[in-house]
């Protein structure tokens, strides 16, 4: 199960660089291509950090689209895996590089395109409680 793995991450993070601090809300950006589970994230990192002596943290999950860009003609779209069928977005979920072999450029039909936006997991934001 990735999602501990990554809330273990992620926790590990915010524990080294913001012990003694008072968070209270958390933002994290997550590609779609990632097939992340986001409630079981959400989960796992809001029991982390209480583990931690985070208490009471707003987590919250930003999804990111994809964005292509095809390395031919230059040209930008974004796709909605859902959009594409069942059969090709159950493979794509499980095999996110398996989006090289079922999608192509709209303008030129070349396969040659790179993934914009719609990989990775990060920290988008952090809210802390300051003290005046």
């Amino acid at each position: 199960m990735h999602e501990w793995a990554i809330a273990e991450s992620i926790v590990k993070y915010i524990s080294n660089n913001y012990r003694g601090r008072a968070i209270v809300g958390l933002t994290i950006a997550v590609g779609r291509l990632q097939n992340i589970d986001k409630d079981i994230l959400v989960f796992n990192v809001k029991e982390l950090l209480k583990i931690e002596g985070f208490r009471e943290v707003d987590v919250r999950v930003r999804d990111i689209g994809i964005s292509l860009r095809c390395r031919f003609c230059s040209y930008k779209w974004s796709i909605n895996p859902e959009d594409l069928g069942e059969d090709i977005s159950e493979m794509i979920h499980f095999i996110p590089e398996s989006i090289y072999a079922y999608v192509k450029c709209p303008k030129c039909n070349s396969r040659d395109f790179e993934i914009v936006t719609g990989r990775g997991v990060y920290i988008e934001e952090i809210v802390e409680v300051v003290e005046a």
